[in-house]
């Protein structure tokens, strides 16, 4: 994808939380806007997730006019170097991260941010100078785009090329190596770089993988991995049925987060009973809040059935901690 650079436009805010060592619960910031006035954020922090983390999350805002949006930037938890009254604030602890999504509706997650962004132990520490009067202050930098140009001319078609280079690897400038050596997948390093920070920082020249242009895959299967690389590619992905478990844990593990929102609103859909102790293990593992509190309700509708499946009996021996939530859920 290719936006002109006339397209994209830079936002910035800052939210304020006072009295923050007594604030547990849900914080949201004031709304901001750009120039187009019908694409609305905000900011959410949690204080503290029950593990012990801040968390914080950009929003697209529920009443945002938007079909399609694709953004990159940073979150940020400010600092001052000193106790100065005098002293700047500036950035301690950032995350960069981009994102985008073609389609929205009730269902589709407008979140985007990190669940487990830094320890809340560490912000309170007086030396770190992040809670100065029990004040925290996060800030967001955007740079957005909302609406798709493609940069090549009307007469050419080129979903259609990519698809033919995707199926043939042809003129692919690396290599993507499973397990066996037997099997192997062309791609094009720049539009990976383009997309996943972990592929991008992967080609960085001090990786062996940038200096042979050949990336040697462990714990992904060939088949999962191709879907991943083709939806890279054009947005789409096939067999979510049968590989949706495998494909959201692959696109967790290469910071993809519109695929894993694909993948989740795959497994919500076809969720069974069978599936509660499965997807609760992942939702925790993931921090993927809407396929927990799916999982949960389920498992308070189907209680009795559920404690006779043998994935019940995995879930005490293994992950006991989960366990013992879910069935506090019934109280």
């Amino acid at each position: 994808m290719a936006f002109s650079s006339g397209q994209f436009v830079t936002l910035s805010h800052t939210f304020t939380i006072d009295n923050f060592s007594q604030k547990k619960d849900v914080i949201t910031s004031d709304t901001f806007a750009g120039p187009d006035e019908g694409v609305i954020w905000y900011l959410k922090v949690v204080p503290d997730n029950g593990k012990g983390y801040l968390s914080v999350f950009v929003c697209l805002h529920e009443q945002s006019e938007v079909s399609e949006i694709f953004a990159s930037g940073c979150l940020a938890v400010l600092a001052r170097c000193c106790n100065r009254p005098n002293c700047v604030w500036r950035a301690w602890q950032s995350h960069k991260m981009s994102f985008s999504k073609k389609r929205f509706g009730r269902s589709h997650i407008r979140t985007w941010g990190f669940s487990q962004f830094i320890q809340r132990a560490q912000l309170l520490l007086p030396h770190k100078h992040c809670v100065v009067n029990d004040r925290l202050i996060v800030a967001c930098e955007l740079d957005v785009a909302s609406k798709y140009v493609p940069s090549m001319g009307n007469d050419l078609r080129p979903l259609d090329s990519l698809v033919e280079l995707f199926e043939t690897g042809d003129f692919g400038d690396c290599v993507i190596s499973f397990g066996d050596h037997k099997r192997q997948i062309k791609v094009f390093k720049a539009i990976l770089i383009a997309c996943s920070p972990v592929f991008a920082s992967m080609f960085d020249s001090n990786w062996k993988e940038g200096q042979l242009n050949k990336i040697y895959i462990r714990g992904v299967r060939y088949e999962v991995m191709r879907e991943l690389i083709r939806y890279i590619y054009f947005g789409k992905v096939a067999g979510l049925k049968t590989i949706g478990k495998e494909l959201l844990m692959a696109a967790d593990m290469y910071e993809l987060p519109n695929l894993k929102d694909v993948c989740v609103d795959s497994l919500l859909d076809s969720m069974k009973k069978e599936h509660v102790c499965e997807y609760v293990v992942i939702a925790d593992r993931l921090h993927i809040d809407s396929l927990k509190i799916a999982a949960f309700k389920m498992f308070k509708a189907y209680a009795s059935d559920i404690k006779q499946l043998p994935g019940w009996k995995d879930l005490l021996t293994q992950h006991p901690d989960l366990s013992v939530e879910l069935i506090a859920s019934l109280v």
